[in-house]
């Protein structure tokens, strides 16, 4: 929108340098932006501070000022201190061909908080193995939101 200031914030509402890597909350600043709920100064409170609109979506701004969303910030799974957006794994999956449908959900890790989880429906059975999926999406997604773990062999049942 015209004279409207994107702002990618941490958890703390600190601005922060954003890019496709370093992803945070997106805020907005304009003279647009709503002034608040209708009758509900607690809920404005939570979202509006200082003409501000912070949102609980996940993205960033990149260098041409364009803004990205990458999904909401409560289904971001951090990994080792990075945030990955579910969507943007299960997106890359299901372009492979023989994917019919998947799924990437956080599984519990002592090292990295969580790791990455994809479960994956094929077309057909045993056309593909984990490690094959896997080295598939090394090509097209950053190490750190490739899951790693191979956890079970995929499945043509749904």
């Amino acid at each position: 929108m015209p004279n409207t200031e994107a702002i990618v914030v941490d958890d703390e509402r600190k601005p922060i340098k954003s890019s496709k890597e370093n992803m945070g909350k997106l805020a907005f600043r304009s003279n647009s932006v709503m002034k608040g709920y209708y009758n509900e100064p607690e809920l404005t409170a939570e979202i509006l501070e200082d003409g501000i609109v912070y949102t609980n979506d996940f993205g960033y701004v990149d260098e041409n000022g364009f803004v990205f969303v990458r999904g909401r910030a409560d289904d971001v799974i951090n990994t080792g201190g990075l945030k990955v957006a579910p969507e943007e794994v299960e997106s890359a999956a299901i372009r492979i061909e023989g994917i019919k449908d998947c799924i990437c959900i956080a599984e519990k890790n002592e090292l990295y908080g969580n790791s990455l989880k994809l479960l994956v429906v094929m077309k057909e059975k045993g056309t593909m193995d984990a490690y094959e999926i896997r080295r598939q999406l090394s090509h097209s997604l950053e190490p750190y939101k490739t899951p790693k773990m191979r956890l079970q062999e995929p499945t043509t049942e749904r």
